[in-house]
């Protein structure tokens, strides 16, 4: 038995499988955005490693973690080292400075990790101009 079908009917048929595809973006922050879909349509995503973002530290070693849309601040792993920045003093970001040897430093020692008042998350103690790898930690609530 030979089935026909017509173009129309193939479309309708075809409908609701290209409704639930989007498109997907990676920004350079790891963002990623889902795009095309209809509205209201339902679509499953996985997650198969949390996100995370190469940042260089600056001079003085400080590793700045700026906080935005694309990156809400959360706790994030440098290192092997779990930096939670609800737990930390929001302070001044001081500035680095060079000093007569040509290293850097800044203008007020800074020991521990802290957060500004803006939201971003400063990991004291690297490597000066150093890359690093920082992986946010997500957890869902179930």
């Amino acid at each position: 038995m030979k089935l026909s079908f017509s173009l129309p009917l193939l479309l309708l048929l075809a409908a609701p499988l290209m409704a639930a595809q989007g498109h997907v973006y990676r920004d350079d922050d790891g963002a990623i955005s889902v795009y095309k879909l209809e509205p209201n349509a339902q679509v499953q995503i996985g997650l198969d490693t949390p996100p995370s973002r190469n940042l260089t530290s600056t001079k003085c070693g400080l590793l700045v973690v700026i906080n935005s849309a694309n990156y809400p601040m959360a706790t994030v792993q440098v290192d092997g080292a779990v930096i939670n920045p609800a737990n930390l003093q929001t302070r001044i970001r001081p500035n680095c400075r060079p000093k007569a040897d040509g290293s850097y430093a800044l203008d007020e020692e800074r020991p521990n990790h802290f957060k500004t008042s803006s939201g971003d998350l400063v990991i004291v103690g690297k490597q000066p101009e150093t890359r690093y790898s920082v992986t946010r930690r997500v957890s869902f609530a179930s």
